[in-house]
């Protein structure tokens, strides 16, 4: 109800990443609980470590996005299990911040509903160098809703 007539966004939120004082039971009845310090969603592209093939088999460079290291089950067979919860999550309209350690000293102002942090033009768009089918250009995001 907090969110109605706001600009949702769909993310894709790690199950890693969710408080282990919340299920992820709980998170789908009743949404994130949101501290002081609020909680960071990631709109568009997550970068999975691990090497990328092009469509010839060789290693291709990944591009920009969210980079998720550690965050997985590991599987027999060496595998990594990676989970995650698509959220509709409500940052209405959004205060640009340039790093992300800048939002921990400001309050939000009144007339505004969460944070947008500025990645480099690096991080959200990569170096161009893509081969095969991998794409040119990412979307990388970051709001922090309080």
């Amino acid at each position: 109800h907090r969110c109605r007539g706001l600009l949702e966004l769909y993310a894709w939120v790690p199950v890693a990443e969710i408080s282990p004082a919340q299920t992820i039971a709980d998170v789908c009845i009743n949404g994130f609980r949101v501290g002081h310090m609020g909680v960071s969603f990631h709109i568009g592209n997550i970068r999975l470590p691990g090497p990328l093939l092009d469509s010839g088999g060789a290693r291709a460079r990944q591009g920009g996005g969210r980079r998720l290291q550690h965050r997985g089950r590991p599987l027999p067979a060496g595998r990594v299990l990676y989970e995650f919860l698509l959220c509709r999550v409500g940052v209405g309209r959004s205060y640009l911040v340039d790093h992300k350690t800048q939002v921990e000293a400001l309050d939000l102002p009144a007339e505004y509903d969460s944070f947008m942090i500025n990645h480099d033009s690096e991080d959200v768009r990569g170096d161009g160098g893509y081969h095969g089918v991998l794409p040119r250009h990412v979307l990388h995001h970051e709001y922090i809703v309080r």
